[in-house]
């Protein structure tokens, strides 16, 4: 279960590009790819730039007006997919 005191960190195999609004990720050492929509991309560039989860759930807040457990919610449920995938490493702090 992620909480959002953990520290967060892109794994080192994993290409990104954007194709025209889409964001692609590519893990190069499972070869599988993922799509993602403008929010899924926001969502992925304020992880990447912060050290934790909840550094990057701050950053959301101020970008998204939405409620914030909602947000949470969809945060959380995307950063278990990019765990579940490879894509990122969760850690305790």
């Amino acid at each position: 279960m992620l909480i959002l005191t953990q520290k967060v960190a892109v794994k080192k195999d994993i290409l990104v590009q954007d194709m025209g609004g889409e964001l692609v990720l590519l893990n190069l050492a499972s070869e599988e790819y993922f799509g993602l929509d403008d929010i899924g991309n926001v969502m992925w560039s304020c992880l990447k730039e912060s050290d934790s989860l909840q550094s990057a759930y701050d950053r959301l807040l101020e970008r998204f007006d939405v409620s914030p457990e909602v947000l949470k919610q969809d945060f959380l449920n995307l950063v278990a997919q990019f765990v579940e995938h490879d894509l990122v490493e969760v850690t305790n702090p």
